[in-house]
């Protein structure tokens, strides 16, 4: 088999790792260094002088293998020998489409960002995305495009997101797969009235991890410093308030164990009618 309909192979199936192989294989018969690439990064664990080795490939051949997508990516990871993360900086036309797409499961969409990232994301093309951060003012752009569902089950969002812009993430065509969201700001919405299984988010200068088990309830919700902003102390009483003002058929548990110098007393007392919270402190 030639090496063109070898690489037409991987693109056809990215996740298929024997034909990374076999065309991993097809290359180092010829002395090329990406046949050497997909060697090691099938290789787990990696020796230090394996993962140095290919440090160096990447850094010396990345542009030439990635080829005109470099003139749009801010930085790229590879992964068995074809692009698998990046972030972009712009998005043209011609870039639409482009079979090297394939390969690709996480972009990051720059501050500078305009509409057109949207028919790039969106496009036929992206058959492995599934992971996408991108700044909230993006998000409408995203949420609101109609012209097909993707693969995406996990959004970061750097930025708060208001309840308009919620309401239009949980009705997204688009974003129909979406399980799993990263929201680096607050969300001024009911999170627990949506369908999704991970929710990460900012209340009262803590970050809570919102988790739904199976019977739909959240079965397991995380509380741990957040960033702190213009000196402010988070206060324990404002994150205990925000949990007692949740319905309560909607908790399974709430840890707070992460939560440094955490009053036990005071937060049992507040959360005494949520049963496993205080069996759990």
């Amino acid at each position: 088999m030639s090496g063109t309909a070898l690489l037409d192979a991987v693109y056809a199936a990215p996740e298929d790792r024997e034909a990374r192989l076999v065309y991993g294989d097809w290359l180092l018969e010829r002395g090329d260094p990406r046949g050497e690439l997909i060697q090691l990064q099938l290789r787990e664990p990696k020796t230090k002088a394996q993962a140095a080795r290919e440090t160096e490939l990447v850094e010396a051949h990345a542009e030439e293998w990635i080829g005109r997508l470099t003139k749009i990516t801010t930085w790229v990871e590879l992964e068995l020998g074809f692009l698998a993360r990046c972030g972009l900086r712009d998005t043209p036309a011609w870039a639409i489409g482009m079979r090297e797409w394939a390969t690709v499961k996480h972009i990051g969409i720059s501050d500078r960002w305009n509409t057109t990232f949207v028919p790039l994301v969106i496009d036929g093309a992206m058959t492995s995305l599934e992971s996408v951060r991108l700044p909230e003012r993006a998000l409408g752009a995203l949420a609101g495009a109609t012209d097909r569902a993707t693969r995406i089950r996990r959004l970061t969002v750097d930025g708060p997101i208001a309840q308009r812009g919620w309401e239009a993430l949980v009705a997204s065509r688009a974003l129909a797969a979406l399980a799993e969201l990263d929201i680096r700001g607050a969300v001024d919405a009911p999170i627990w009235t949506s369908r999704f299984t991970r929710v990460a988010h900012q209340v009262q200068g803590f970050t809570l991890v919102w988790t739904r088990g199976d019977d739909g309830r959240l079965s397991a919700v995380a509380a741990e410093p957040g960033d702190l902003k213009w000196g402010r102390v988070p206060v324990i009483d404002d994150l205990l308030s925000y949990f007692t003002a949740l319905p309560k058929d909607v908790i399974a548990a709430i840890d707070l164990t992460a939560v440094p110098k955490l009053p036990i007393k005071r937060a049992k007392h507040a959360l005494r009618k949520q049963v496993r919270v205080v069996d759990d402190l």
